[in-house]
């Protein structure tokens, strides 16, 4: 949950950076987002679904800032993959 906190404020400052300063955050960013591919696949069932409700649309953010960040049309429905899992 540590990892996930730290991506989304990363996420969250990230698109309004410098050109220099981005890419330094996409680095950042990018191992988080490959975990957190991972999690939207198959999430852990320790969650309770008030806890579900809450990680996923933060997991939904912090793809959005990362496609914002690297602008890679491949990546473009990475924000609503958390959004469709049931």
């Amino acid at each position: 949950m540590v990892g996930l906190v730290h991506a989304a404020v990363v996420a969250a400052v990230s698109p309004r950076k410098s050109n220099r300063q981005r890419q330094e955050l996409i680095e950042l960013l990018s191992d988080s987002v490959d975990n957190l591919s991972t999690f939207i696949e198959m999430p852990p069932g320790t969650l309770d679904p008030s806890s579900f409700a809450s990680v996923m649309p933060a997991i939904g953010n912090i793809l959005a800032s990362m496609l914002r960040l690297n602008e890679d049309p491949a990546r473009l429905g990475w924000p609503s993959m958390p959004i469709r899992r049931p």
